[in-house]
């Protein structure tokens, strides 16, 4: 993503915190961690942005920064009235990154700078990162860098305990909704397909194996929690 498009999504996240768009958990004092659906699939076609998020909080002013990242790359923005401060390299460093080892089950982290996109402010991007733990500069292409970041340089993350890790009402009532309109839905589909093919077709066997589970789920597991 663009940083535009990254100060947008700290935009909506800011104006729009119960957006059903995004599903995050909070890790740490002032960090979040989840994903977002650009789309969401009961409004529009499925979209959905498969790196992992996540946002830099401060109490006094919301969500301020964002960390778009996959095991290859990672893409950070700081709205920059706070940039300078060391905010995203000790988020990296103390937060992020050991959690993105413990998530991904991986030793080593990649990110890339582009020489010729950050023009003068090069060598403060390269010192933040390098400040963060990242190493191993090697030339990519011309003025394509890249760096690495080994798990073993960092702390083990450590699950944030001091608020408890469950479900609001609201939550329950939106996951209870979304789980009885799908089983809707697919028994929809099933009815349709049942007019053409015969009952022992794999479609539908499939589609009816589908709700029973939800059902299970709907009747049972999610029932309890409420």
């Amino acid at each position: 993503m663009t940083d535009n498009e990254l100060h947008e999504l700290i935009d909506d996240l800011n104006s729009n915190p119960d957006s059903s768009k995004f599903i995050l958990i909070q890790i740490s004092e002032d960090i979040y961690f989840g994903k977002v659906w650009l789309n969401l699939p009961w409004e529009n076609q499925i979209e959905y942005r498969g790196d992992n998020f996540y946002f830099i909080n401060r109490p006094d002013h919301g969500f301020i920064g964002i960390v778009e990242a996959s095991i290859h790359e990672m893409h950070a923005y700081l709205i920059p009235e706070f940039r300078g401060k060391g905010i995203i390299c000790s988020s990296l460093r103390e937060t992020i990154l050991p959690h993105s080892f413990w998530y991904n089950k991986a030793e080593k982290q990649r990110v890339t700078i582009d020489q010729s996109f950050h023009g003068k402010s090069f060598k403060k991007v390269e010192k933040a990162l390098l400040l963060a733990g990242f190493k191993d500069k090697s030339t990519i292409v011309d003025s394509l860098f890249e760096y690495f970041a080994y798990k073993n340089d960092y702390i083990e993350f450590k699950y944030f305990k001091s608020k408890e890790r469950s479900f609001s009402e609201k939550e329950f009532q939106f996951l209870y909704s979304r789980i009885n309109s799908i089983i809707a839905q697919l028994q929809y589909m099933k009815e349709r397909y049942e007019l053409v093919l015969n009952e022992d077709d794999e479609i539908v066997s499939s589609i009816h194996d589908s709700i029973r589970q939800f059902e299970e789920i709907y009747d049972t597991k999610l029932r309890a929690l409420l």
